[in-house]
């Protein structure tokens, strides 16, 4: 089993903020979504957002994704702000959401293929070149010819991460993206997880969940909330001293809840 140590060894870049918010609030409904929230995330960490349900989790991931218009507050994204510069925030994000939206009857390179098209619409020299290559990221070349319909929920996941980080994102938000796989699945998803950031240090991921396990394993930052409003934010070394007892950091997380 792949260990959080390998997401920890990753050399942080603290020169720079990935994501900045400054008394950040967003209603709904006459009801508030996320209250004041101000944080901010280095570039190069690999973040844990956790928190129940309704915490804000999925609004925060749209915020930064460009997604949310009216809000109060600041917000910086790679040193962009929003809603100002929205367009060029989009071309540095990658985003998984939970459900992976592809549709049965396509091949997995016909479905790369037609991202690689929509991202690179004046590259078609090298259209090929680059769906061949995120398809050898992924562990995908070998399938490239399977329909989408045929595959396993692991592999329907990573086909989803192939369409995600085919452009090189600066950002990847990764929505409940282990929900509902295998042990074997996770695993490998852990593993593809820890390669991604060694080979490239300077990108920054989000990951929401409710799985507090799972985030003290995959995660070297961590970002909690409830009902929208911030909990914690920091480095693992400032939740718990014991960075290496994966149920300790688990208890810190239900501790900051039951406060």
């Amino acid at each position: 089993m792949v260990q959080y140590a390998a997401i920890s060894r990753i050399v942080i870049m603290l020169e720079h903020s990935a994501i900045s918010l400054t008394d950040v609030t967003v209603r709904a409904h006459q009801r508030v979504i996320l209250d004041h929230l101000t944080l901010e995330i280095p570039q190069g960490a690999v973040v844990g957002v956790i928190g129940p349900n309704g915490s804000g989790k999925t609004t925060l991931f749209r915020l930064l994704g460009g997604l949310i218009d009216s809000f109060e507050g600041d917000v910086y994204v790679c040193g962009y702000r929003l809603p100002y510069h929205r367009i060029d925030i989009l071309s540095m994000i990658g985003y998984v959401p939970e459900r992976d939206g592809l549709y049965d009857d396509m091949r997995i390179i016909d479905v790369i293929g037609h991202w690689v098209r929509l991202r690179f619409p004046d590259d078609s020299r090298r259209w090929h070149k680059h769906t061949v290559v995120v398809l050898a990221k992924t562990g995908l070349l070998e399938r490239q010819y399977d329909r989408c319909g045929t595959l396993s929920l692991g592999l329907r996941k990573r086909v989803a991460i192939a369409r995600a980080i085919l452009h090189e994102p600066r950002l990847l938000f990764l929505d409940e993206v282990t929900n509902g796989l295998d042990i074997v699945s996770r695993n490998d998803f852990y593993a593809w997880l820890a390669l991604y950031h060694m080979e490239n240090p300077a990108r920054t991921t989000l990951i929401a969940t409710h799985n507090m396990a799972e985030v003290a394993r995959m995660c070297n930052y961590f970002v909690v909330l409830r009902d929208g409003q911030l909990l914690f934010s920091g480095f693992r070394e400032k939740l718990i001293s014991d960075t290496t007892d994966i149920a300790a950091i688990e208890a810190a997380f239900v501790h900051l809840f039951q406060k």
